[in-house]
């Protein structure tokens, strides 16, 4: 598809690709979909590849499979289930979950046959910020929320929260501050 478009519901079983922006009440992805620019949807359902050149923002975004997002991944709910490597800029949400599928070799090497794919093992960005955080094999510069919970295999340089904080002993933190209460 040339060009922006907008419409009720988006349904991708196979392969398809957009070359502009994209409004939908609702995205379900079985298969591979590139989108050149912006995604703005009500829910957005992926099992497979997805790759957003821009900010992707939803009411509900779950995952599993394989993404990119070039800007910000912006929704309520978020719950990524990645299988190859994964990421955005940012991820901004309430209530975050992110954590690595296991997987198959055969699968992975036909995973790095695309070109687009994000290259990689973890889930990687530059910050996460939410109510409640529960994240596993992530890569981020910043993470940020009320209640975090950081998992194996992560690598964080730092952790801010206001409530409760917890770490997997595997986990690579660089620094952890409490904000406390707001005033």
């Amino acid at each position: 598809m040339n060009g922006d478009i907008t419409c009720n519901e988006v349904q991708v079983e196979g392969v398809a690709s957009f070359s502009g922006d994209m409004v939908c009440t609702g995205i379900h992805v079985e298969g591979t979909c590139k989108i050149a620019g912006n995604l703005k949807s009500g829910s957005c359902w992926l099992a497979g590849l997805l790759n957003v050149g821009k900010d992707l923002e939803a009411e509900s975004f779950t995952g599993s499979g394989s993404f990119q997002v070039g800007g910000t991944l912006n929704a309520e709910n978020i719950d990524i289930k990645f299988v190859y490597g994964s990421g955005a800029s940012e991820v901004c949400g309430k209530d975050i979950t992110i954590y690595k599928e296991h997987h198959n070799a055969a699968a992975e090497f036909i995973m790095d046959l695309i070109p687009w794919r994000h290259k990689g093992k973890n889930f990687t960005c530059t910050l996460i910020e939410g109510d409640r955080i529960d994240i596993s094999q992530v890569q981020a510069t910043t993470v940020r929320g009320a209640k975090v919970k950081i998992g194996p295999e992560c690598t964080i340089d730092l952790v801010e929260y206001h409530e409760a904080f917890e770490a997997h002993p595997s986990a690579k933190i660089g620094k952890t501050i409490h904000l406390g209460a707001e005033e």
